[in-house]
């Protein structure tokens, strides 16, 4: 069942008309997201904001960005357009993928580079 929301333009001069607007799988706390229809929302069960934590997957987020996966899924955390970033495997390994040149190097950071490390101190 879908939850009816009315907007009615009310600058408009003359005469009006109000779309409706559902939202399905309404359920407190539930991201919405566009279902490609004109009129439609969909509430995403698998994300969640209690108001300050974003929950992906679970139900209850713990800190403020909360992603749960199940056992056969990796986490990509930040990939650029050669494939290089972050990942988080399904075992909860944190991995650099490496990159093939040495990137410009940054204070702080940490760069995996043709089984070499490089920390920016």
């Amino acid at each position: 069942m879908a939850n009816k929301v009315r907007f009615v333009d009310n600058l408009k001069v003359g005469a009006y008309s109000a779309n409706e607007l559902e939202i399905f799988n309404n359920v407190d706390n539930r991201v919405t997201t566009a279902t490609g229809n004109e009129h439609e929302l969909n509430a995403e069960e698998n994300l969640i904001f209690s108001g300050s934590r974003l929950g992906i997957s679970t139900s209850t987020p713990q800190a403020k960005l909360d992603i749960s996966g199940s056992i056969n899924e990796d986490l990509l955390l930040v990939k650029n357009f050669e494939n290089q970033g972050i990942e988080v495997d399904n075992q909860g390994i944190l991995k650099l993928i490496e990159f093939e040149d040495l990137p410009t190097p940054q204070e702080g950071g940490i760069i995996y580079s043709k089984d070499n490390f490089f920390i920016g101190i």
